[in-house]
């Protein structure tokens, strides 16, 4: 019996090679199979992990801001969370115009149950509004205006503390001065925040623009010639120079203010105006204010405005200008004791007569005062 020997086929060289790389992809395929079974499934939906959403360091971001409570406070709350990722500084200010709107809407409804015609209540709620309007200013000017920004989140301060001693000289109920006060308090401290993060931005991009001249600012001059701000127009220059109004002057009257009400506009107002006027504006008014201009681009030339309350009666304001952008040209402002207050925003006072006796120039305004006649009176005795 002969044993079969297997038969050994030649085989083409290239044939062969093809063979084993068959032979080798069946077995890489076998064993993926068998490592595909022991792997764990995965979402076959899941194309790719999508980056996480910066987060900041709320903490220390609060740190560089004189509240750092209210910070954290402002920017951890539900509504500025989204925010905050992106804009810090906005999510401050959103947050601080919030608490704007609820002390505004507490004052308005304390003042209509205030009988009392002396009550600080009302001039706190339109305090309140107006910072309102400044935080939104501030708001939407972050990119195009950071030094009206500064001026507006400073002016809003300044309101919360007019609207405190308002409050304080003027409403008698404790509890509704208590209850409006804490929440100035508390917007207070948001508004500062607002600030300190917008100043801390600032400086980060003008580290290396010291030495500017800010485009608001007055040149240094010692000329007799009034040099007026650059943000004052060329049309605004032109009413100014001109004639003082009427029939034959080159400005018309359009309006007509006057103490007694007869006029079409009140003395005290946010509203921007134009004052001209021939005659005085006299009035006794002691521990308050005789006129107030809150008014953005608030001009008055020729007036005279007088607080005759006299050198005893303590505090009489006879001008009280909160304006941004407000000119005041040769007029008359008369009074004893804190004569003119310089309240908020960015001022100029051109060719004016300003007389009183103690603090008679006071306020928080960024003011120029430019070739006036500044009289110290003769204050009472003791």
């Amino acid at each position: 019996m002969h044993r079969l020997r297997p038969a050994f086929i030649p085989w083409p060289r290239p044939i062969a090679m093809v063979l084993l790389a068959l032979a080798t992809l069946v077995v890489s395929i076998t064993a993926g199979k068998q490592e595909d079974a022991a792997a764990p499934r995965y979402n076959n939906n899941v194309a790719a992990v999508e980056p996480s959403t910066p987060t900041m360091n709320v903490s220390a971001i609060s740190l560089s801001t004189p509240y750092p409570t209210a910070c954290e406070t402002a920017l951890s709350s539900p509504a500025s969370r989204s925010t905050t990722t992106k804009d810090p500084f906005a999510a401050s200010v959103q947050f601080a115009m919030a608490r704007a709107t609820s002390a505004r809407t507490l004052a308005r409804n304390l003042s209509t149950v205030v009988s009392s015609s002396s009550s600080g209540m009302e001039d706190c709620a339109e305090l309140l509004d107006i910072s309102l309007g400044q935080l939104g200013d501030a708001l939407a000017g972050a990119a195009a205006d950071v030094d009206g920004v500064t001026t507006w989140l400073s002016a809003a301060l300044t309101n919360q503390a007019t609207c405190i001693d308002s409050l304080a000289a003027g409403e008698p109920d404790r509890a509704r001065r208590d209850a409006v006060r804490t929440k100035v308090a508390e917007l207070t401290q948001f508004i500062a925040t607002a600030l300190a993060l917008h100043v801390n931005k600032l400086k980060a991009n003008r580290s290396g623009d010291a030495g500017k001249q800010s485009a608001g600012a007055v040149t240094p001059t010692t000329s007799t010639t009034t040099m007026f701000p650059s943000w004052v127009s060329q049309h605004d220059k032109k009413l100014l120079e001109s004639s003082m109004g009427g029939t034959s002057g080159d400005v018309a009257i359009d309006a007509v203010v006057a103490v007694d009400g007869s006029g079409t506009l009140g003395l005290s107002t946010r509203r921007s105006q134009r004052w001209w006027r021939r005659t005085a504006v006299e009035e006794e008014e002691e521990g308050g204010r005789l006129g107030a201009a809150m008014g953005s681009g608030f001009i008055a030339k020729g007036l005279i405005i007088i607080n005759s309350a006299g050198p005893r009666k303590g505090q009489a304001v006879a001008l009280r200008v909160g304006g941004d952008l407000s000119v005041v040209y040769q007029c008359a402002i008369q009074a004893y004791q804190d004569t003119l207050y310089v309240h908020s925003n960015r001022q100029f006072y051109g060719e004016d007569d300003i007389a009183g006796t103690v603090d008679f120039i006071f306020g928080n305004s960024a003011v120029v005062i430019q070739n006036c006649d500044i009289q110290a009176r003769r204050p009472s005795p003791g």
